[in-house]
């Protein structure tokens, strides 16, 4: 399968495995399942081929919750870091945050949508590469939903895996638009 033969797939699944190394780096694997039949792997080129690949037995569906539990440490929104090092010194500020790190509590949690959610059952439209050859390829949805996949990234940043962009201006964040479109490219030859 070629990257071109993506466009026009309907997405029903995406599963992903991530490793994580404490003070390491994060790993994934994920698999896009296209109209409940086949699974592929996210392409690094438009030359490269797409792999069929069954997912990892421990990969699990992004589409299992329909929201996502964020804890709030506090009501000033201090890191435990903060509160650690600017109120206490010495003995008294590693006694502190030990005390913060074992006895968490949340000051308030909150439930949000996830926003994966807007990523199931929808068509990929084009596919956009960034150019540099350790960077998967970016799929173009239907609904004006970008994604692509992170293999590492380092721990505890939550970056390892799929990830998703609501729009082009989000997926440039402030960058030149240095993309290559697939459709385009493909119009010129």
């Amino acid at each position: 399968m070629h990257p071109k033969d993506l466009i026009g797939k309907k997405i029903t699944d995406i599963r992903c495995l991530v490793k994580t190394e404490q003070y390491g780096l994060d790993f994934a694997s994920c698999f896009i399942e296209l109209e409940g039949s086949v699974f592929v792997t996210i392409p690094y080129d438009f030359e490269d081929e797409v792999k069929i690949e069954a997912p990892d037995a421990d990969a699990e569906s992004i589409f299992l919750l329909p929201l996502i539990e964020i804890q709030h440490v506090n009501p000033g929104k201090k890191t435990i870091a903060d509160l650690a090092y600017n109120n206490y010194t010495g003995w008294k500020r590693l006694i502190v945050r030990i005390k913060h790190i074992l006895a968490y509590r949340p000051h308030k949690t909150e439930f949000v949508e996830n926003k994966l959610m807007n990523v199931k059952a929808r068509y990929i439209v084009d596919l956009l590469s960034r150019g540099f050859e350790d960077e998967k390829l970016i799929l173009e949805l239907d609904n004006g939903y970008f994604i692509t996949e992170t293999t590492a990234a380092p721990n505890g940043t939550g970056l390892a895996g799929i990830n998703y962009f609501t729009s082009l201006s989000d997926l440039l964040s402030g960058e030149d638009d240095d993309l290559t479109r697939f459709s385009t490219m493909a119009a010129s030859l």
